[in-house]
């Protein structure tokens, strides 16, 4: 889990995946030069608090790459980055595993997103969200008029759907590029990235995550690129991997205790 920063804000997320290469949003990087990015690791309070704790990792962007399709309907709104400076795995950082390319989440699945977002009063929150059915989906945006706000319905292929139906529970602006994660018997896999959402926490509007293993060699040719490798016991997750009872624990990166087993959202996330 880290987080981009451009001068004293925090403006996106994204997901670990090896040392050097981060997963996040293409629209997160579309105002901004490499150069100016930099990612940070390890804490779970804002910008100011974070180089005073011990777990706080930190590093300068050496290359940043939006993917060739992605467009103004934020379809292949996904984003490469590759750090100056390799992360050191931790109790506190630590990558999700890539999904092979035929990893498909369960519908209904209970899959965790995280972030600093809108409405996290400065601190890391992460809220468990359920996976819809595409048609689903699709049909209950298009009932609320969701489609006219990006002109096009969405991609099946690229892209999943998910929230809470009655609204309440989301991911919101600043959370763009986050992890999308989902626990399975192999452990934590990186199945979407934050992409866009009508408002956040409406009823009736589901959010829309970026499906990474739609982007399979896209992302293995970059980390080749990088002169990096899958981390060690991170091999591929293939497709139908069992979900069992989604329970997070991950640590907080400074108390050391785990997340509650409550499939609740930590408040703050959304509003």
């Amino acid at each position: 889990m880290l987080h981009a920063n451009y001068g004293d804000h925090i403006v996106c997320g994204g997901t670990i995946v090896t040392e050097k290469v981060i997963i996040g949003a293409a629209h997160c990087i579309s105002q901004f030069k490499a150069d100016e990015i930099k990612f940070t690791a390890g804490h779970t309070k804002g910008f100011h608090a974070r180089t005073q704790k011990s777990s706080y990792q930190f590093s300068t962007v050496n290359r940043a790459v939006a993917h060739p399709g992605y467009n103004k309907y934020f379809h292949n709104d996904i984003a490469l980055f590759e750090l100056n400076f390799p992360f050191t795995w931790t109790d506190y950082v630590r990558p999700a595993c890539l999904p092979s390319p035929d990893f498909v989440p369960s519908v209904n699945g209970r899959c965790v997103v995280s972030g600093f977002g809108k409405g996290s009063n400065d601190a890391l929150n992460h809220a468990v969200i359920p996976i819809w059915e595409k048609q689903s989906c699709e049909n209950i945006l298009e009932s609320q008029g969701g489609w006219s706000w990006t002109g096009l319905p969405i991609d099946h292929a690229s892209q999943i759907c998910a929230g809470y139906q009655p609204g309440g529970i989301d991911a919101c602006q600043g959370d763009s590029g986050g992890p999308f994660v989902c626990k399975t018997n192999h452990g934590w896999v990186a199945t979407g990235a934050v992409s866009y959402g009508y408002g956040c926490a409406q009823k009736n509007m589901p959010a829309i995550y970026s499906n990474i293993p739609m982007y399979h060699d896209w992302i293995h040719e970059f980390i080749a690129e990088a002169g990096d490798s899958i981390p060690e016991g991170c091999g591929e997750v293939k497709a139908n991997a069992n979900f069992p009872v989604l329970t997070p624990t991950t640590l907080d990166a400074e108390t050391g205790e785990v997340w509650p087993e409550d499939p609740r959202v930590v408040p703050g996330i959304y509003s």
